[in-house]
């Protein structure tokens, strides 16, 4: 099996490094299946990668899911093809897990639901014709907090279930005469990061995606950015996380920078502050997150909002100092400072958190398209 997988990986490796060699940097974009959106509406030229979401898992193996869950994941899915024919390079890859979805800890937990878990990837790429799988375990080891189920064997059952994912699809592959892609997706913070072994599961993975948003949000003390990249009052931020994950020796290329198409609203903010900066709040502002369409929109047209871009940590926020709101949002000025960013660490590119949260005119995807050029 171990030599299976290193000869299609040579092979297969090869054809995808002069893919990308076309284009330096990937642009991820996911794009859920729950959001109603049209094909016409997915600027797919300016993507190297769209990951349909989400899959669910049920006695080890991924499924549809459940209800209105399962009818708008197939009857969306006809749309993902078809995006496809408007970029035939586009990948596809289907997304398995997201916040809350329980099954991961329990199908690492042994060889034989390991094994059962691969295989039903693998039988639904076949199925369906995604050319990868990305895993999205929110979170190993922690269970963000006891949402769903762990194991204190949950690090070191990770990195046995991509291997066995990487050898089902090897085996695949040399079915289908073709390579399939293998992401996982992981947190910035140092709790959600303790069940990933980089080094480990890099031989078997082609790239990491890298949660860099939600710093701050209901949870929080004070208001803050959410998708901050340097430190400011608030305790974590993206250049925190990447450096905790750079220092496991990991290649930097095989890591690919997130980017939020959505704000975090706080409300009732206290403190009579031009700002609004780390001040206490308390709840949403009604909202649990806005869109960057929405926010321009609802927020931004309204001329008591008034919007700062923080020099030290490089994030863009906006406050209304009359209705007590306070959001953060990435803005172009603040996507070029994450492209910039991310050049300079040399990653494999940025990923976004999801592409049906951009304005109408693709304001924030042409501003990392740009970038990228």
């Amino acid at each position: 099996m171990k030599n299976l997988y290193l000869a299609l990986l040579m092979s297969s490796f090869l054809l995808f490094l002069g893919c990308a060699a076309k284009q330096n940097y990937q642009v991820v974009g996911y794009l859920p299946s729950w959001v109603n959106w049209e094909v016409q509406d997915i600027d797919a030229a300016k993507l190297t990668i769209l990951k349909y979401s989400f899959l669910e898992i049920n006695n080890n193996e991924v499924i549809l899911g459940k209800g209105s869950s399962k009818y708008s994941f197939l009857e969306n899915l006809q749309k993902v093809q078809a995006i496809k024919q408007e970029n035939p390079n586009l990948q596809l890859i289907v997304s398995v897990g997201g916040w809350g979805v329980d099954g991961f800890s329990q199908a690492a937990s042994t060889q034989k639901s390991r094994e059962i878990f691969a295989r039903s990837v693998a039988n639904f790429l076949s199925e369906y014709n995604f050319d990868g799988v990305d895993i999205d375990w929110e979170f190993p080891l922690t269970g963000a907090g006891g949402v769903i189920a762990y194991s204190p064997n949950d690090r070191e059952n990770f990195v046995l279930l991509i291997e066995e994912i990487r050898n089902q699809l090897s085996i695949l592959g040399f079915q289908t005469n073709k390579y399939y892609t293998i992401s996982v997706a992981v947190g910035i913070g140092v709790s959600s990061l303790k069940g990933v072994d980089f080094k480990a599961m890099e031989q078997y993975v082609d790239y990491f995606g890298v949660m860099s948003y939600n710093l701050v949000g209901t949870f929080s003390n004070k208001t803050g950015s959410h998708v901050a990249l340097y430190k400011g009052e608030s305790s974590w931020s993206i250049d925190d996380g990447l450096n905790l994950i750079l220092s496991s020796g990991i290649n930097p290329n095989k890591l690919i920078l997130g980017i939020a198409f959505y704000g975090r609203p706080l409300g009732e903010v206290e403190g009579n502050t031009k700002t609004g900066l780390y001040q206490d709040f308390k709840g949403n502002a009604g909202k649990n997150s806005a869109s960057y369409g929405y926010i321009k929109e609802n927020y931004l047209k309204n001329a008591d909002f008034k919007v700062f871009f923080d020099k030290k940590t490089k994030a863009t926020y906006a406050y209304n100092k009359n209705e007590r709101i306070f959001v953060s949002y990435h803005d172009p000025k603040s996507i070029r400072e994450l492209m910039k960013y991310m050049k300079n660490k040399k990653m494999g590119g940025v990923l976004i958190w999801e592409i049906t949260q951009d304005d109408k005119s693709h304001t924030l995807l042409n501003t990392i398209n740009n970038e990228v050029k």
